[in-house]
């Protein structure tokens, strides 16, 4: 990304904030080197957690599979419904924190024009309103991880309360060591299953990660430094510079700022 970012066109420096360009250097670099790889091994370590812990369930309580599929299902079904807003909100989460750092890096540089001129109300005040919108989407990831907490504790609790159901049900048929078994496994697979649900709920939000930095990466970069095509050794052999139908323009979206320019420089001319 670095080498991509450093053969941008001057037209992205000028019109991309460099807080913009910290953030995805800084957080995004973060959560993709030291975050995500742990979250997809505990996700890993959880489902294998979780199958093995079903299955002594069902083998102690086989009408217990009665109740698993619809409570999976509810499961995946709060999953989806979580991530497509919690992706949205990691979104505007990284956004927004482009401009909390972009004002206090440009607040630094500043620092002494600021205070000759009596401004530091005026960006204090700014500092402000760009980490309340921050901190508005941080608080907004905060509520939906407790919306999800809730539901996940209420599902995992059903699965507790139907193989207690199923093994009272069974009677004579189970020994208390089999009921007993049954009944910590269900206990048990409560929390793993829910931090397993969490987990992957981060892997999808935290791919926005990613796709930040991917997007530097799919940028238009401008031509190569060092060209295919290389002059002769002996090049410039002559003082000569000629100009035919010479046409440029500061952007690609402005007119031209040159247009059908003709001139020719001969040695020692200026």
């Amino acid at each position: 990304m670095l080498d991509n970012i450093l053969h941008l066109p001057l037209q992205f420096f000028e019109t991309t904030p460099m807080g913009q360009v910290l953030n995805r250097f800084t957080k995004d670099i973060y959560v993709i080197d030291e975050r995500f790889h742990y979250y997809l091994r505990t996700w890993l370590n959880c489902l294998l957690d979780v199958l093995g812990t079903i299955l002594v369930i069902v083998f102690a309580t086989p009408l217990f599979i009665v109740a698993i599929v619809p409570i999976g299902f509810l499961y995946l079904l709060i999953q989806r419904y979580y991530i497509a807003s919690s992706r949205q909100i990691r979104r505007l989460d990284g956004a927004s924190r482009s401009p909390v750092i972009s004002h206090f890096s440009e607040t630094l540089q500043g620092a002494s024009t600021i205070r000759a001129y009596g401004h530091q109300e005026r960006f204090i005040g700014q500092n402000k309103d760009v980490m309340n919108e921050n901190l508005v989407c941080y608080y907004n990831n905060v509520i939906s991880n407790r919306w999800l907490a809730v539901r996940l504790e209420f599902l995992g609790n059903l699965m507790v309360l139907f193989a207690a159901v199923f093994a009272v049900q069974a009677g004579d048929q189970m020994t208390s060591g089999t009921v007993g078994l049954s009944i910590t496994y269900a206990l048990n697979i409560t929390q793993t299953l829910n931090f397993w649900v969490r987990k992957a709920c981060e892997i999808e939000t935290n791919g926005v990660a990613i796709e930040r930095v991917c997007e530097y990466e799919e940028m238009e970069k401008e031509a190569p430094w060092i060209l295919p095509r290389r002059p002769a050794a002996d090049w410039p052999d002559r003082g000569t510079i000629e100009f035919t139908n010479y046409q440029a323009r500061y952007r690609e979206d402005h007119d031209l700022a040159l247009r059908d320019v003709s001139f020719r420089l001969h040695e020692t001319e200026k």
